[in-house]
């Protein structure tokens, strides 16, 4: 990759930082500590719920949107699973209503989102390296089934052990 290309790629996150930057003073002037925490709150769910809920599929799309022949329908499967389990979600959430009020209730929620996080993590790390090399694998035409064979007690060690970890 050349440094002008990086710089493209690099454009959006970097102009979401200054913008932040920039944007910060004129919140906490005009909100209080409270508002601004409920909004950073906010924001990280809304983050987190949109990483969780996409599924990783949208890696997926665009690794299979040049390949693809039908490309609506390849969108409607990428977007497909992570809908359903987001209206699956929000029907649970409804279902319970306002009984989730007690501390012991959002204690035991917090550290199931805990292992929620720890298991989105590990399944990004696997889906950039894995996939990747797979799919490297096939497109140099090298017998997939010995080298995944091969690759496989490094990888059950390697969940074993972060599994062991917490």
């Amino acid at each position: 990759m050349t440094p002008r290309k990086i710089a493209t790629f690099a454009i959006g996150p970097i102009g979401a930082a200054i913008l932040g930057l920039l944007t910060l003073p004129v919140i906490t002037w005009f909100f209080s500590q409270e508002d601004v925490g409920r909004i950073a709150m906010f924001q990280v769910t809304l983050s987190f719920g949109t990483l969780f809920f996409s599924l990783g599929l949208d890696q997926a799309y665009v690794r299979e949107f040049h390949e693809a022949e039908n490309k609506p329908a390849l969108l409607k499967r990428a977007m497909l699973p992570g809908l359903l389990l987001l209206l699956i979600a929000i029907g649970v959430l409804l279902s319970f209503g306002g009984s989730m009020a007690s501390f012991e209730e959002l204690g035991v929620y917090s550290v199931a989102i805990s292992f929620a996080a720890a298991a989105v993590i590990l399944q990004s790390i696997f889906s950039n390296v894995w996939a990747p090399t797979v799919s490297k694998w096939a497109g140099n035409s090298v017998a997939l089934a010995e080298k995944i064979d091969m690759q496989r007690p490094r990888v059950s060690g390697c969940c074993g052990y972060l599994c062991g970890m917490g």
